[in-house]
Parts: structure tokens; C-alpha cells; sequence
């Protein structure tokens, strides 16, 4: 009974193994008939008869057939998955290099940004107390550039480095500079040393990454002795604390160097504390030389660099400064900037620039007296001598003067009732002005929380008013004639009144008139 049951087992199995699992009850075909043998009649005729032994041979052969078709099939997707793992990889490493290359433009943009921070403080008159230590080096970084070529972290061109001469250059050393330090002398001893640590992370350049880190150990000592009473001599006794400083002083800096080496490589003697101070000593005294030597070096390459400059020539300094004592009223740079982005977009239809007969002489500005501004520019020199005595910087950036605008004048034609009965495409009516666009520039307000105003006036017929633009110092009011008609003050009519990035925006269009009998 056993050997029948193990037979039909097998048997089953075999079948199984031939219909891959499926029966006639449980298949994904629905067939109900799917393990009865299919005889094709039509096909037996003139066919010697197949044996059940045969059949079954043949199935077994198609079943292996498919076996095999079904492992190439898990070879392509086994393929298929590690060309997928290997894609995303290769994506991925490539994800990482793009990121890598950002972070390292982004860690470079920022090194940049401290040094033109400084430059443009520099050039302002408006100094931190690190920029007194830093001025020099990013001065002299900044004159080694070709014109056009941006190389360094100090590449800021800018008038304050066109104007540059002998008298601009810092002549006091590291030292002279901690010392003339006023108080709270604590604080600006420790704005010095975070000022001097971003220099320290920010520059690549050897030579000046190891000026920063000597001025940076100065300071923290000189820090350190004011606010927590720690002298560079703690750990030496008093009898004999004069006469270490005296033989250290006598030393150049390969003696120094020599002096730190053999303390480095030898074991330390019983005293640890007397050992810690002269290395510290030592270290101090290293960077105090070598501060000083690369200090009388960057004003040597300096004054260099000054001397073959091309100066103005004299005579036209002379006949400028004869022409006029007043300070130039010129745009400044942020005014051109702003003034060439609106002036390069494109007139609309009907429009056309406004020309300066429309501009009308202010009675009275009440910004700044124009006598003082005077009496500013002969303190500092008269004319284009003067200027070049004493670089542009706070004082002429801020000097009185009336601010750029570019504005624009709509016209066109009206056709109302009356002009449609009178006149056609071909015999048009007069054109009329339709709105204005008024686009002042205020980029040097000193007062930025105070938003430009403007006002309406009286003209001298009532066909025309004059608006009046008001922003405060340095700028003086500046005052237009145009058409009195009533305004279309709607958004979507075109009315738009703003004061963004340093431009005063008011655009708007008259309302129609409606002809009536």
C-alpha cells in the first residue's frame, strides 16, 4: 500500500513538474481543461500514431525548453538590476562632485566677500578696528590686479583705488595699532581677533595666511594680558624674568627658530611651567619680527606701485580747480548702475524719454545748504587738487547734489465720440499725453527708514502743474511740469507708486475725457 502511494506521489509530481503546478481547478488561465491532452484530428490524418511514452518525452523536452527560457530571463533581470545599482552609483558620485564643486564656489564666494567688505569700508572712510591692521595688504592685492582681471578674494576695483597715493598708505605697525586702541579697549581687542580669525580661514595666500596668524597671536596675548590679567611671562620667576625677555629680544628669528626646534625635539626639564613660558615667549616674539618685517615690506611694494601709477596732470588740476571750488555733482556709481538696468528696457507703445526742458528749477530745496557743502570741499581742497589730496570716499559719496531720473511720456490719440466723427486712421486727431512714468534714483539716501515723497503744485497756467520728488539728504528736491488732468489710480489702469532698491517708481495715466453734447 505504501509502495502505491509513494508511486502515485511520484507520478503526481512528475505531472506537476510538466504543467509547472497548474490544475484544471487552480491555474491564471482559467482553463478548466488545461491538463487534458489536445489531439489535433485533422492533423493525425496520413500521421503515424504517436505513443503515450513519446508524448510525454515531448512535453518534457518543451517544459525544458521553458525552464531554460526562464533562467536566461532571470539572467537579463538580474543584468538589468546591477546596470540600475551601477547608474544610480555613478549618478550619485556624480551628485557628490557637483555638491562638492558648489559647497567649494559657495566656501570661495564667501573667502571673497571679506575682503571686498573691507575694501568698500576702506574706501567709505567708515573703518573697523581690524581694517586698520587689514588695509594695506588688500590695497596692495588689489593694485597688483590687471584691469578686467578678477584672480583673488581682493578683486574690487573701485575710485578709492584709482585716487590711491603715498598719503593713504598705513604707515603704524601691528603694534602702534594695538596700542593707539582707546577705550573700551577690551571689546575692540576682541572685534580685532574675530575680524583677524575670518582673515584667517578666508586666505589662501601663504605669506598673508601667516601675517593674519601673527597678528591674530599679538593680539589674543595683548587680549588676554588686559581683560584676564595673564602676561606672556606667567610661569618665570621675577628675579629672573627680565633677563629671559632681554636675551630673547637680542635674538633674530633663526635664532628663534633654533631656540623653538631644540625645545620642541628635547625632553622637558623639571620646571614644565618656566619651559611653557619661554616657548610662548619665543612664539610671541617670532611673530612681533615677523609682523614687522612684512609690514615694512608691503609699504615698500606699495609705494612702488603708487609711483608708477600715471598721475593727473597738474596743469588741468590747476584749471579745474580754478573752473570750480564746488564738489562734482555728478551721478554716482550706484546711480549709473540703476540707471543703465531701467534704461535698458524697451519703450512701449506710445512712449517717448521726457527731455530736461520739462524739469523745473526748485525755488528751494531744504535738503542740504549748499554754502556748508562749499565749506566741506574747502577744508578738503578745491577742484580736482583737492580730490586727489583726499580720495573720494564718505564725504563725496554723500555730497549734495539732485538725483538721476530717466522718465518717460505716454502719448497717443484719444478717439473719443467727437474725433471718431472728425477724423479717421488715414486724417488721425492730434495726439495727447496720456501718462507719465517717473522713475527717480535715491541708491545714497543717509536716511534709509525715510521713504521719497512727492508733492503736486501750482503752475503758472492751470492747464499744467509741476509734481515735486522730496527723498532728503544728500539729494535736493527735483521738480517736473506736466499735463493737470486727473489720474486713473487703479492698479490695473497702470497707477503703480514705489520705492524699491533705491528707485522711486510713479507711474500712471490721466483718465478719458467723455465727449458730451
Amino acid at each position: 500500500m505504501a509502495d502505491q502511494d509513494e508511486k502515485r506521489a511520484r507520478k503526481k509530481a512528475r505531472t506537476d513538474k510538466l504543467y509547472f503546478g497548474y490544475t484544471n481547478e487552480s491555474n491564471p488561465f482559467g482553463d478548466n481543461q488545461l491538463r487534458d491532452q489536445f489531439v489535433w484530428h485533422k492533423n493525425e490524418d496520413g500521421q503515424p500514431t504517436q505513443s503515450k511514452k513519446d508524448r510525454r518525452k515531448q512535453q518534457e523536452e518543451v517544459v525544458e525548453q521553458i525552464e531554460k527560457v526562464k533562467e536566461r530571463r532571470k539572467e537579463r533581470e538580474a543584468e538589468r538590476a546591477e546596470f540600475e545599482r551601477l547608474k544610480l552609483e555613478q549618478e550619485r558620485l556624480e551628485q557628490q562632485d557637483e555638491a562638492a564643486e558648489f559647497f567649494e564656489k559657495e566656501k570661495r564666494f564667501h573667502e571673497q566677500q571679506v575682503y571686498k567688505r573691507t575694501l568698500v569700508r576702506v574706501s567709505d572712510q567708515r573703518l573697523h578696528s581690524v581694517d586698520v591692521i587689514a588695509r594695506n595688504i588688500v590695497v596692495l592685492e588689489t593694485l597688483r590686479e590687471k584691469e578686467g582681471e578678477i584672480t583673488g578674494v581682493h578683486s574690487q576695483k573701485s575710485e578709492f583705488i584709482k585716487r590711491f597715493s603715498t598719503r593713504d598708505i598705513e604707515r603704524k605697525n601691528v603694534d602702534q595699532i594695538l596700542s593707539s586702541i582707546e577705550t573700551p579697549r577690551q571689546d575692540g581687542l576682541a572685534e580685532i581677533v574675530e575680524g583677524l580669525a575670518t582673515f584667517v580661514n578666508a586666505e589662501r595666500t601663504p605669506q598673508w595666511k601667516q601675517y593674519w596668524q601673527d597678528a591674530m597671536t599679538t593680539t589674543s596675548s595683548l587680549l588676554a594680558t588686559e581683560r584676564d590679567g595673564l602676561e606672556p611671562t606667567r610661569g618665570i620667576h621675577a628675579c629672573v624674568c627680565a633677563d629671559v625677555v632681554k636675551q630673547l629680544e637680542g635674538k633674530d628669528p633663526v635664532e628663534l627658530e633654533s631656540m623653538r626646534q631644540e625645545m620642541m625635539t628635547t625632553e622637558q626639564g623639571v620646571d614644565m611651567e618656566f619651559d611653557e613660558a619661554v616657548y610662548r615667549l619665543i612664539t610671541l616674539r617670532q611673530a612681533k619680527l615677523r609682523l614687522l618685517s612684512t609690514h615694512t615690506e608691503v609699504i615698500q611694494s606699495l609705494e612702488e606701485i603708487v609711483a608708477a601709477m600715471p598721475q593727473q596732470d597738474a596743469d588741468s588740476s590747476s584749471s579745474s580747480s580754478s573752473s570750480s571750488s564746488e564738489t562734482p555733482t555728478g551721478p554716482s556709481e550706484e546711480e549709473k548702475k540703476l540707471y543703465a538696468e531701467v534704461a535698458s528696457k524697451p519703450l512701449e507703445e506710445g512712449e517717448d524719454r521726457m527731455g530736461q526742458q520739462n524739469e523745473v528749477v526748485v525755488p528751494g530745496s531744504g535738503n542740504i545748504n549748499t554754502a556748508s557743502s562749499s565749506a566741506a570741499v574747502a577744508e578738503r581742497g578745491d577742484g580736482a587738487e583737492g580730490a586727489r589730496k583726499h580720495p573720494p570716499g564718505w564725504g563725496y559719496k554723500y555730497r549734495s547734489r539732485k538725483p538721476q531720473y530717466l522718465n518717460k511720456v505716454k502719448s497717443g490719440y484719444d478717439w473719443n465720440k467727437y474725433n471718431r466723427a472728425h477724423y479717421d486712421r488715414d486724417n488721425p486727431p492730434p495726439k495727447t499725453v496720456q501718462g507719465y512714468k517717473f522713475n527717480v534714483f535715491y541708491p545714497d539716501l543717509i536716511d534709509n527708514s525715510v521713504t521719497p515723497k512727492y508733492a503736486l503744485e501750482a503752475a503758472d497756467t492751470p492747464d499744467f502743474c509741476i509734481i515735486r520728488f522730496s527723498a532728503g539728504p544728500p539729494y535736493e528736491d527735483i521738480a517736473f511740469k506736466i499735463v493737470n488732468k486727473e489720474w486713473e489710480i487703479g492698479r490695473r489702469a497702470g497707477f503703480r507708486s514705489t520705492f524699491q532698491r533705491g528707485i522711486l517708481q510713479l507711474h500712471f495715466n490721466f483718465k478719458r475725457s467723455r465727449y458730451r453734447r
